[in-house]
């Protein structure tokens, strides 16, 4: 599904809602050490003077009278939206791809059926010639026949016609394309 522009767009925007999400429960931890030797000046009064320093600090809000939790449930919400959206998205995608399935798979089944049909109105149109030429029948079953032959011809043209635009709609929901010339 990463081929069809509407379930990446959608993806993307369902990621940058749970990251949002993710950013809104942070809070900041610091901590520090040092390690230094005293000046001259303390020197004096005791034997071995260094200093140590350890410390922390969590930074975070203490009271914010509701902000933090509503952006909080805000956030929330985005990423539920985003979910959402990328499932609509992705639903539609398999929604295309079986519709385009099932068109091909029709207009295969056509075809079969027009390609025996127009055969059978080939051998018809030759079994009359055939009869005209040797005096059992007049030139309007010939006629007739041609006629026959040809609204065969036109129906197999257009399923097949059909049938191509199908694989391509086929193509387009599976994600594929062009890309334009660059």
């Amino acid at each position: 599904m990463s081929f069809r522009s509407d379930c990446a767009s959608a993806n993307c925007f369902r990621s940058a809602a749970i990251r949002c999400r993710t950013r809104s429960f942070s809070f900041s931890i610091r901590s520090t050490c040092c390690f230094r030797s005293a000046s001259a000046a303390f020197r004096l009064f005791s034997s071995g003077s260094k200093v140590w320093s350890i410390g922390g600090s969590l930074l975070g809000p203490i009271f914010d009278a509701g902000l933090y939790a509503a952006r909080t449930k805000q956030a929330q919400a985005q990423a539920h939206q985003a979910e959402a959206t990328y499932q609509r998205a992705v639903e539609n995608a398999f929604r295309d791809v079986s519709d385009a399935l099932s068109n091909v798979r029709a207009a295969a089944d056509t075809e079969k059926d027009l390609k025996q049909r127009l055969d059978q109105a080939r051998e018809a149109l030759r079994l009359a010639n055939l009869r005209y030429r040797t005096g059992y029948s007049a030139y309007l079953e010939v006629l007739d026949a041609t006629r026959s032959l040809n609204g065969a011809q036109l129906d197999y043209i257009r399923n097949r016609q059909s049938y191509l635009s199908y694989t391509v709609d086929l193509m387009n929901a599976l994600g594929g394309g062009w890309k334009p010339a660059s």
